[in-house]
């Protein structure tokens, strides 16, 4: 059959588990829990030589451990790509993770006047990203930290309401506030093992966005610390998410 397309597979880069994703085809890879960027690049490197890839695009979701985020307030003035970078980089001064050119910089914003993400990676992992790619024959397209995914995940399940969506993974908890489908307040944390992280990041995400009526929960591995959640969000339906959601074929 002539194929007129690349094909697309997406790859998981999180400590503990990573994952490529041909078709319906899944290739499950575990590494050590307590994975560095250097690890998760030689994960790509293994999962890409298990499977034939030359030719494919490649989009990557990686774990948030290797990146930086910072929710960035709707500024109007802003025009250009460039005013927009600098206003990440200020913001991400503001919370204590300054950067240089050894990081990569972009903006978020997905709608006017909705809250958007600073994101941040290593430079160089980025690039020996790509080259790993490369080497297999196929070309990178997409590296999106787990939090950005999230962002920019399609929003008809979280409903017209006030809705949470809560990612755990490599020992870190993030949270994304939604109301009416836009993204009111961003926050992450160390999760640590017995709860107590979790449950003061969405503490504070109730002080900032309100009590959700919804909360969709993903974990890279284990269960969901369900009682975590509902000490924040008491009256919240739980939506757990498995997961391979953010796969661009999931």
């Amino acid at each position: 059959m002539l194929r007129l397309w690349p094909e697309q597979i997406t790859v998981g880069l999180f400590p503990g588990h990573c994952w490529l994703r041909r078709r319906a085809q899944v290739t499950p890879l575990d590494i050590s829990g307590e994975a560095n960027a250097g690890v998760l690049a030689a994960a790509l490197d293994t999962l890409l030589g298990q499977a034939p890839v030359r030719g494919a695009r490649v989009d990557i979701i990686a774990s948030d451990t290797v990146a930086r985020i910072v929710g960035l307030a709707w500024q109007e003035q802003l025009r250009t790509e460039a005013e927009r970078h600098a206003y990440a980089l200020a913001a991400f001064t503001h919370a204590g993770l300054p950067l240089d050119e050894d990081w990569a910089c972009t903006t978020a914003f997905r709608h006017y006047g909705e809250l958007g993400l600073g994101i941040a990676c290593p430079a160089a992992w980025l690039a020996q990203l790509e080259f790993i790619a490369r080497q297999h024959g196929c070309r990178l397209r997409t590296v999106l930290p787990v939090s950005a995914a999230a962002y920019w995940a399609p929003r008809r399940a979280l409903g017209k309401g006030r809705a949470w969506i809560v990612t755990e993974e490599g020992g870190r908890a993030a949270a994304l506030s939604f109301s009416s489908g836009r993204l009111a307040a961003y926050d992450a944390q160390p999760a640590g093992g017995d709860g107590r992280g979790l449950q003061r990041l969405l503490r504070r995400q109730a002080l900032m966005a309100g009590t959700p009526e919804l909360v969709v929960a993903w974990r890279v591995s284990g269960e969901l610390d369900g009682a975590a959640i509902s000490a924040a969000a008491p009256e919240a339906a739980l939506k757990p998410l498995p997961l391979h959601y953010w796969d661009v074929h999931a």
